[in-house]
C-alpha cells in the first residue's frame, strides 16, 4: 500500500477558512468577511453531508481543519468544490464566461462525489 502524501496547503495552515479565503482570493489575514464566508461554507458542507461523502453534521469555524478523507483525490475533490461554491455565493464574477466556467464544473464534480460515495458504500 502507497503511504499517503501529505497534505498541501494554499497557505501556511490548513483550516478550511484560509484555503477557501485563498482560494476566492482573500488574504488569510483579512478577517473581515469570515462570518459570511462561514455561513456559505456551511451550506456547501452540508450539500457533502447530503451527498453522504461526509457521515456526520458538521460545523465549519475559523479553527476547522480539513477533514481527513481516504484519498489525497477525495480530499483535493472536496477542496476545489467547496471553494467553487463558496466564490459562486459569496463572491460571484461579472464576466459571465468566469461564472460559466464555475457553474459548469460543479455537476462534474458532484458528479465524482456522488461515484466516491457509491464506491465507498460498495467497499471498493
Amino acid at each position: 500500500m502507497k503511504e499517503r502524501p501529505e497534505i498541501q496547503s494554499y497557505g501556511d495552515t490548513l483550516t478550511i477558512l484560509d484555503d477557501v479565503k485563498y482560494g476566492i482570493g482573500i488574504s488569510p489575514g483579512n478577517d473581515g468577511f469570515d462570518n459570511e464566508l462561514l455561513i456559505h461554507i456551511n451550506s456547501v458542507a452540508a450539500n457533502l453531508v447530503q451527498f453522504g461523502l461526509i457521515d456526520y453534521d458538521i460545523v465549519i469555524d475559523e479553527t476547522n481543519e480539513w477533514p481527513i478523507l481516504d484519498t489525497f483525490q477525495q480530499e483535493a475533490l472536496v477542496k476545489q468544490y467547496i471553494i467553487i461554491k463558496t466564490k459562486l455565493v459569496f463572491d460571484p464574477s461579472a464576466n459571465q464566461t468566469i461564472t460559466g466556467a464555475y457553474e459548469r464544473v460543479l455537476p462534474e464534480l458532484e458528479g465524482r462525489i456522488q461515484l466516491i460515495v457509491e464506491e465507498l458504500e460498495a467497499g471498493v
